[in-house]
């Protein structure tokens, strides 16, 4: 049986936090669903929009778990970072600093491919990305 170092690395570390109690559960997928135009409705994409909102700075970065499995043709560029997260990677040279449209287009663009937005943070839920899942690619799903 094949063993993935980089994702058992990755269950490993939430895993041990969840252990910890800092986190109740690694993660939350907010489901897309664009189809709903009611403006009574509050839609996940929203959410996602109001999140960036509030941030103060945005990346966008080449997707981990699609650039890693290769399983899938949908888009690599669907993962966004939030504040510091951000700032860390685009003064690494990993991830490139954006403006809210073009973010706003992204979380977009991740809908018409039918991806999931999900949220990653830290034991303080403090949010530091957004990403656009696939069934294919992500542990979570």
């Amino acid at each position: 049986m094949h063993s993935d170092e980089h994702l058992i690395a990755i269950l490993e570390k939430y895993d041990g936090w969840k252990r910890m109690g800092k986190i109740v559960y690694a993660g939350k997928v907010l489901p897309v669903q664009e189809a709903f135009r009611t403006q009574q409705w509050i839609l996940p994409t929203q959410h996602a929009i109001q999140i960036l909102r509030e941030a103060r700075v945005f990346a966008l970065v080449k997707y981990t778990c699609r650039s890693h499995c290769q399983r899938c043709s949908h888009p690599l560029e669907t993962r966004l970072l939030i504040n510091n997260m951000a700032d860390t990677w685009v003064t690494s040279g990993k991830a490139r600093l954006i403006p809210f449209e073009e973010a706003e287009d992204a979380l977009r663009n991740a809908n018409r491919y039918g991806l999931v937005h999900q949220i990653d943070y830290e034991p303080d839920y403090s949010i530091w990305a957004i990403g656009g899942c696939c069934i294919y690619c992500c542990y979570r799903l």
